[in-house]
């Protein structure tokens, strides 16, 4: 017997252990929305503030970007992020290139998504708020 034929022999004895894992945009409960709002993030811990946009707000969360270069790992953090006159609070779940994905600790109420989605930038200006991609020479 070759070698691909008792691969394929040792494979098909072998057990299945669960399922393939689903993307992340299949496990959210929550849509996002897409909107630009100049907003400032504050470390409840430390009473640090840093000044950003939110780009994508949910029933439960928002992506908040820092307008520093540089994103620090303050994953589980608890922050409070302030949009116009509405305080959000929050623990930061994941940092990213794209900014501060934040669970809000209160889900917003219907109103206040449609007011955050509605007031936010024109859609072809979050083209700015995106990290550009990285080039090779």
């Amino acid at each position: 017997m070759n070698v691909l034929g008792t691969l394929k022999s040792l494979r098909s004895r072998m057990p299945v252990f669960g399922r393939a894992k689903k993307s992340g945009a299949s496990l959210r409960r929550f849509a996002r929305h897409r909107c630009l709002h100049v907003a400032k993030m504050r470390i409840l811990e430390r009473h640090f503030d840093v000044d950003g946009i939110v780009t994508e707000v949910s029933l439960k969360g928002v992506r908040f970007r820092p307008a520093s270069m540089f994103i620090l790992n303050r994953v589980d953090q608890i922050v409070s992020v302030t949009i116009d006159n509405m305080v959000l609070r929050g623990l930061i779940r994941n940092a990213t290139p794209m900014g501060y994905g934040i669970m809000l600790t209160s889900e917003l109420t219907d109103e206040q998504l449609n007011l955050l989605v509605e007031t936010g930038a024109e859609p072809d200006l979050l083209s700015l708020a995106q990290p550009a991609p990285a080039t090779v020479n």
